[in-house]
């Protein structure tokens, strides 16, 4: 029985997704829950590490729930990356998604095989909007209904898409 979670990691919303003999059995976005405004510097990063591990206790939860046990399940979490010239994405904000990275690993059992693809390597250079749409049309109906409220969450679609992709689905 072959097992995948595939993870789109981010600050506040994190897509998971969990595959069994490449089906889609779970898909989710883990949100971090808490007050995070933005106040003096020392309380911001305080506010940081308690939305990471807000989401990293999520991930413990879906993990417990699946009952994962060591070399039986492979995981692929996206890698973050600063794309040089894009002035939509602020570069700190990759501090705070491997922040989330290094706590949701924390939850995960070893030995497992992890792997982190960067998003142009699963889904090359196209838009955002246009991807989501394109993962829809990948999914099964009984998929698509697996991820219920979700399904138009574009953190939960990439987990799924990063799926799809490993599974050789995504662009065939």
């Amino acid at each position: 029985m072959y097992k995948l979670l595939t993870i789109d990691p981010a600050s506040h919303q994190t897509g998971v997704a969990y595959f069994v003999d490449g089906v889609l059995k779970y898909a989710t976005v883990l949100r971090a829950v808490g007050d995070f405004k933005k106040k003096e510097l020392i309380d911001y990063t305080d506010e940081k590490v308690r939305r990471a591990a807000s989401i990293s206790k999520q991930m413990f939860d879906v993990c417990w729930s699946f009952r994962f046990q060591p070399r039986e399940v492979e995981v692929i979490i996206e890698y973050p990356k600063v794309y040089p010239g894009n002035q939509e994405a602020d570069p700190n904000d990759m501090i705070d998604i491997a922040l989330v990275i290094g706590r949701l690993l924390e939850q995960l059992p070893e030995p497992l095989k992890i792997s982190f693809p960067f998003a142009y390597e699963w889904k090359g250079q196209t838009k955002k909007k246009m991807m989501t749409k394109h993962i829809k049309t990948r999914l099964t109906a009984g998929e698509v209904a697996v991820m219920g409220k979700d399904v138009d969450n574009h953190n939960a679609l990439d987990a799924v898409g990063i799926g799809l992709w490993k599974l050789r689905r995504l662009h065939g």
